[in-house]
């Protein structure tokens, strides 16, 4: 195989994993992603060729923000940790609700709220403080992205949707009309199943209504869409499907970047995807409804899937972060040498500004 064809297949297969994590972010979608700003834009470019040559393997694990917002308000209603770690080519998804309490600027915030409030800078420091981990790159997409990449890629073959689907909401333009059974799911059908959160009896086996179950359903559809698409059949499609994301998305990578990674994931595996929900329980503080995260379980679970050292004292309150209230259980502290931020091979330093962090 050339190198060019080599390369193609590579990027392709990682292109279309990044794509498949693009599709958890659909839920009310901000259309506003073309804008510039001190966040970063994505490098063009017109050459696959000349990118590719001399072109370093990415070696090291490394943590991606992957983010979607709300239209209407500007919330991110959907966030993820991504680690790729392009030795072993395992990937480990960890979806954060977006009702998850911390400390944003010395006020309990949910999460959603640092992103329109603070731009992707604020946002990567509160995943940053939230989990203990440092976050070199982040990306955010919009929804017509995700329903053309599905299009383009020929949608989702028979694909089960457990329940009838039925909700509209005139305020975003939003109609979900979902029958069950399986079938094949277009860009248009495959947007509605991910942004549906209604509640009533005939869903309510499959759906209550909360962020984890809607995540749940996320999960299952990104896992169909890269046991599908991830693979060489679909290698005449790079083309035409980088043209059409990168044409939307925001994010500090370069295509460069993108193009290293991809360099080291010939072996890529759909069985090599794991998927993670941020460990706690919804709670109502002061009226209001938050997720609250168990710390002791996130810092074990970062230890195990996301290449991090050390687990912090649950008891105490990470700075900026949330904690998980009335946890009575302790865990080692890290010291100063043995840290998430420090140790951690995917914890490169992150290239987005920072910010003093906010005041626990």
């Amino acid at each position: 195989m050339s190198l060019t064809k080599f390369s193609l297949v590579t990027t392709t297969i990682i292109m279309t994993f990044l794509f498949a994590v693009g599709i958890i972010m659909i839920g009310y979608i901000n259309t506003s992603s073309k804008s510039t700003s001190a966040e970063g834009d994505l490098t063009q470019s017109s050459g696959l060729g000349g990118i590719m040559s001399g072109m370093a393997k990415a070696r090291e694990p490394v943590n991606v923000l992957v983010m979607g917002g709300d239209k209407v308000n500007g919330n991110t209603d959907t966030i993820l940790l991504v680690n790729f770690d392009p030795n072993t080519t395992k990937t480990s998804i960890l979806s954060i609700p977006r009702d998850t309490r911390v400390v944003y600027k010395g006020y309990h915030r949910k999460i959603n709220f640092a992103y329109p409030s603070g731009g992707a800078e604020a946002a990567v420091d509160t995943v940053q403080n939230l989990l203990n981990v440092n976050v070199k790159y982040f990306v955010y997409i919009d929804t017509a992205v995700f329903r053309n990449i599905i299009d383009e890629l020929g949608g989702i073959q028979d694909f089960y949707v457990p329940a009838d689907m039925d909700y509209d909401d005139d305020t975003q333009g939003l109609h979900i009309h979902l029958k069950r059974g399986i079938q094949n799911l277009d860009g248009k059908k495959a947007e509605q199943f991910m942004r549906y959160r209604g509640y009533n009896r005939k869903v309510n086996a499959f759906y209550d209504g909360s962020d984890i179950k809607r995540i749940e359903a996320q999960q299952n559809l990104i896992n169909e869409l890269i046991r599908q698409k991830a693979s060489i059949l679909y290698i005449h499609k790079f083309n035409s499907v980088l043209e059409k994301i990168f044409d939307s998305l925001k994010t500090n990578m370069t295509l460069s970047e993108i193009l290293s990674l991809a360099q080291n994931i010939n072996s890529f595996k759909p069985e090599n995807v794991s998927f993670f929900t941020l460990p706690g329980e919804a709670q109502y503080i002061d009226s209001i409804s938050y997720y609250i995260h168990d710390r002791y379980e996130t810092g074990n679970m970062m230890v195990e899937s996301f290449n991090a050292e050390g687990v912090f004292d649950a008891s105490k309150p990470v700075t900026g972060g949330s904690y998980y209230e009335g946890y009575t259980g302790t865990a080692k502290e890290p010291s100063e040498e043995k840290s998430y931020t420090k140790n951690n091979p995917s914890n490169s330093e992150s290239s987005i500004k920072k910010s003093p962090k906010p005041k626990a």
